[in-house]
């Protein structure tokens, strides 16, 4: 796990051998990745409690908190992704693009970034607990979970892939 407590796609080792190419890129905004690396690095995603005067405080809450109350640019979110796999049909170049495009719900105020975060993770949670994913352990999604049986439940959310198949340029 990286120092932030993320770590860069597992797909690419999922996948090792079996593909040629796996780039991942997730756009914000223009100096997102630098601004908050530097605050992670000075401490404000700390829960470890900290004095402010008379009272303790977890700097993780103080920054959410200021977040919230600054960051808010009056559009709504949206999420894009996009998934390209290219190779050869038959005899022929093919091409299978995966997308999906979220906004965010202003009926019950919850981002697309929200949304498409928690919701997988609620899913796959319940999905284990019913007793349909087998493997133990810590896996990756793309490994432990069947997509005929989580992508239904994806789109009962509102979140809904599309599938397009075509030839490869």
């Amino acid at each position: 796990m990286g120092k932030y407590g993320w770590t860069l796609p597992v797909a690419a080792s999922s996948y090792a051998g079996k593909i040629d190419f796996l780039d991942y890129k997730t756009i914000r905004y223009p100096g997102h990745c630098q601004l908050f690396r530097t605050m992670l690095d000075i401490g404000l995603g700390s829960r470890k409690p900290v004095k402010v005067g008379t009272v303790e405080v977890e700097p993780r809450e103080v920054f959410k908190a200021v977040l919230d109350q600054n960051l808010s640019f009056g559009d709504l979110d949206m999420v894009l992704v996009r998934v390209t796999v290219t190779g050869v049909k038959g005899s022929k170049p093919a091409a299978i693009v995966y997308e999906i495009v979220d906004r965010q719900d202003t009926r019950t105020g919850l981002t697309a970034m929200m949304r498409t975060t928690a919701f997988p993770a609620a899913i796959i949670a319940w999905m284990a607990a019913a007793g349909q994913i087998k493997d133990r352990g810590v896996k990756p999604q793309e490994v432990a979970v069947n997509p005929s049986l989580f992508l239904p439940l994806l789109k009962k959310r509102g979140i809904v892939l599309t599938v397009k198949e075509g030839a490869s340029e």
